[in-house]
This record gives C-alpha cells, structure tokens and sequence, in this order.
C-alpha cells in the first residue's frame, strides 16, 4: 500500500485476478475502505494531513481521549503521537489530523472542564507530514 495524500492509498496487486478478486469482494474490504476504484490522476486531495503540537497540558487530563478531543476542535484526529501515548516529555503532546487544504491550524481551543476553563495553545508542526512515513504506518 502507498499513501497518495487526503484519505488516499493505492493497492498493488500481484496480478489482474488477485485485483480483480479483491475489488468484486466487498466483504474483504468494506470494513477498511469506503470505496475501492481505479485510480486516476484527476484525483486531487481536497485534505491535508499536519501534526499538531499542543502545549501546557495539565497532567490530570493528560489521555488519549483528551488529545483526540483537541484534535477534534482542529480537524479528524487520527493518530496520536507514541511519545505523547507514553508520556516521553510532558511539556508538549502532538496529534495527527486531518483538515481541509484552504485551512490552517487554530492558535488556542477554549477547553472548559465542569466549573474550570483553560486555553491551550495548538500549532501546525512546520515538518509536514512524509508520505514515506504514512505509508509505512499502513
């Protein structure tokens, strides 16, 4: 599999029938894929993906499930970072998402917590993500 950008993969196939059988067998597929067609080179990603890096987290709500809810506020979360799952350095957590092309990175979600309210300030990674690396990740 190689990673084409947006929410794109292409899939080798050994031969014409063992495309053929993949293709005409949903059930291999359907629970991985929203559709499976030729590819073309007038696709064109309408999304990007960016890392996010957050900053001032406090450590009670230090979790995947409050990271993937930052990224929500920006995009579609996709992955979090390993070395913000295990905690390497607190002093920043980073979250994979998904945005549209035409948009960027808000500065600082308002994250309100029963009475309490904070900001937390977000920026796009300036690496952008490496296709290598995603594909990898496949």
């Amino acid at each position: 599999m190689r990673y084409l950008r947006d929410k794109n993969i292409m899939c080798c196939f050994n031969s014409i029938s063992d495309r053929e059988v993949f293709v005409s067998n949903r059930s291999l597929w359907k629970d991985h894929f929203s559709l499976v067609g030729k590819w073309s080179e007038a696709i064109t990603p309408q999304n990007r993906l960016i890392w996010v890096e957050f900053r001032g987290i406090p450590l009670n709500v230090w979790c995947a499930e409050f990271f993937m809810r930052l990224g929500l506020a920006i995009g579609e979360p996709l992955l979090i970072a390993d070395e913000t799952i295990h905690r390497v350095s607190l002093f920043r957590g980073k979250v994979l998402v998904l945005i549209p092309k035409s948009h960027s990175c808000l500065e600082e979600i308002k994250v309100v917590i029963g009475k309490t309210s904070f900001l937390v300030p977000a920026r796009e990674d300036s690496v952008p993500v490496a296709e290598e690396w995603v594909s990898r990740r496949l």
